[in-house]
């Protein structure tokens, strides 16, 4: 064997690139061990509060129809929930917007992205809702 072979054998040695212990399957995991931490969700309450903000004069009954900076703040939020994690954290993040409102319609919560023709779905959402039990399609 020449000299660069070998150190690249060396080499890939160290790196576990090259195994000389036998078949792939010798390097799966035991039972024991710990399972992958999931990503973290991309949703960012003080953003949610900022976009979901204009939305409170349409959910607590003050005008028809969501306000166009309503609109445009929930497709802003919808472009950042992509997995359940995500729409959990939206939901801990809309409870978190609407402590101290007073009187509400969670039911129109949901609506808001239909009316301002999104594609999303928007949980209804108040202090008793258990954010957790929120999976993707709410």
């Amino acid at each position: 064997m020449n000299r660069p072979a070998i150190v690249f054998l060396v080499v890939a040695t160290g790196l576990g690139i090259l195994s000389l212990s036998g078949p792939a399957e010798s390097l799966s995991c035991s039972d024991d061990c710990p399972a992958p931490n999931p990503p973290p969700p991309r949703v960012e309450c003080h953003k949610v509060e900022k976009r979901f903000a204009p939305c409170l004069h349409y959910i607590k009954g003050k005008t028809k129809h969501p306000s166009k900076d309503c609109c445009r703040g929930v497709k802003k939020i919808s472009k950042h929930v992509k997995t359940k994690a995500d729409k959990q954290a939206l939901c801990k993040c809309i409870q978190r917007c609407l402590r101290g409102v007073d009187h509400y319609a969670k039911s129109c919560i949901p609506s808001i992205p239909k009316k301002c023709g999104i594609n999303f779905t928007l949980p209804p959402v108040d202090a008793k809702t258990k954010c957790s039990k929120i999976t993707m399609f709410d």
